[in-house]
């Protein structure tokens, strides 16, 4: 059987993805890419939420089940997460070298970087205004507190 008719339980794939698909194709790096923000600002597809987190090497991007919940450091549940699709723990956010990248957790109804779906597991650059979409709760991020870097 040709590697495109397998069966998708035994590729590992979800319902949510094209094994198939093209990949991310090159992203043009800004100079807002090329430091550390001090802060995320998340921004909903509708503007109806926008907030702010500052940034840790080590973010763990989704829902709280209880307000005891510290394992999660971007609470989605106040964005509607629950009714998009955000899993418990969905995402997340690292700081490697003044780089900015993604990860999907593992979640059931994954995470797409401006349409296109992440490869679990797999760290992703995140750049100043991409779209990111956690199931189907949508928000673009802006690195706030960087300064252009000049000649």
């Amino acid at each position: 059987m040709s590697e495109s008719k397998q069966d998708p339980k035994k590729l590992g794939t979800r319902k949510f993805g094209d094994p198939n698909a093209a990949p991310m194709p090159r992203r043009e790096t800004s100079p807002l890419d090329l430091q550390t923000p001090v802060k995320l600002r998340f921004i909903s597809d509708d503007m109806t939420s926008v907030f702010e987190v500052p940034v840790k090497d080590y973010m763990v991007i989704g829902r709280k089940t209880s307000p005891d919940d510290k394992q999660v450091d971007i609470d989605l549940s106040p964005h509607g997460a629950g009714e998009h699709g955000v899993s418990r723990y969905h995402a997340i956010i690292q700081v490697v070298n003044h780089r900015v990248s993604i990860k999907d957790f593992n979640s059931t109804n994954g995470t797409l970087l401006n349409t296109f779906v992440l490869t679990p597991m797999y760290a992703y650059r995140l750049r100043h205004g991409d779209e990111l979409s956690f199931g189907k709760l949508t928000m673009q991020v802006h690195f706030i507190g960087v300064e252009a870097l000049t000649d």
